[in-house]
């Protein structure tokens, strides 16, 4: 069984592993490309988007000391890149190898630039059978997805925690300062529904209702309201009025971590 870090990283440091891609990309660009200028664009992938797959897509892997980066492109965009590097014509079907070959040793060239390496020699490229497995490439272990290309050709580049740590260092006397889970969303904001048991009425009664009319429910002397937050049970209490003011006496908590009774909620 292998255990995987959880290990989001921040909005602060995805965008400067984005803007270390995209400075690279330009070197690049203009080292590949003879005579075309691609104007290529680099954006940041959710988590929740879709990971490539399929025969046409080619994915290929490199490690390199403790970075691993995916790289995911169809065949039919390695074509057109070669052919845009070259700047020569579709039509030339003969030249398909040529622009396979151009656009595969310009991709690894762009995989080794990414890994800070001089030479190949230090880094291990491979061409993978399929899509790799979904973990891998998840935001959940520090992982990044960026979709980078022109308006002609694209491309996904997947960056493991180990990458970003190295484009992006967290500085030493700022890892005791990383604020716990607890405290960082304690203070957010959710929508709290309360639910009233006023007793009961004859589906008949129901029929002849009006607007405006008002209900006299045979609720019992005590009036219990249950809290609750989407479909997750908060807890339940005593229903209290105050100078207008409705509040719950807790007479039960559900979430985890807490305990007891007594506490009131304003309505």
């Amino acid at each position: 069984m292998e255990l995987r870090l959880l290990r989001w990283q921040s909005s602060a440091r995805a965008e400067t592993c984005r803007e270390y891609i995209a400075s690279l990309l330009a070197s690049w660009c203009a080292d590949w490309f003879i005579q075309t200028q691609e104007d290529m664009r680099v954006e940041r992938l959710l988590d929740g988007d879709e990971v490539p797959n399929g025969q046409e897509v080619q994915w290929w892997l490199v490690k390199a000391g403790t970075n691993r980066l995916h790289l995911a492109v169809s065949a039919s965009e390695m074509q057109l890149m070669g052919r845009r590097m070259l700047a020569m014509e579709a039509s030339r079907s003969q030249a398909n190898g040529l622009f396979a070959t151009t656009s595969q040793k310009a991709v690894i060239d762009l995989l080794r630039r990414l890994c800070g390496m001089e030479t190949e020699a230090a880094m291990e490229a491979e061409e993978l059978s399929g899509a790799p497995e979904e973990a891998v490439l998840a935001a959940r272990h520090g992982a990044l997805g960026f979709e980078f290309g022109s308006p002609f050709t694209g491309a996904r580049l997947y960056v493991n925690a180990g990458w970003c740590d190295r484009v992006a260092p967290v500085k030493q006397n700022t890892r005791s300062g990383l604020t716990g889970r607890t405290s960082a969303i304690s203070g957010a904001k959710v929508r709290v529904e309360a639910k009233v048991a006023l007793g009961e009425l004859s589906l008949h009664d129901t029929l002849d209702w009006q607007v405006g009319e008002v209900l006299v429910m045979d609720a019992p002397g005590v009036t219990v309201a249950s809290l609750s937050c989407g479909d997750r049970l908060l807890g339940a209490g005593r229903l209290l009025t105050e100078r207008g003011v409705f509040m719950v006496k807790m007479d039960k908590i559900e979430m985890a971590g807490n305990s007891g009774s007594g506490k009131s909620a304003n309505g």
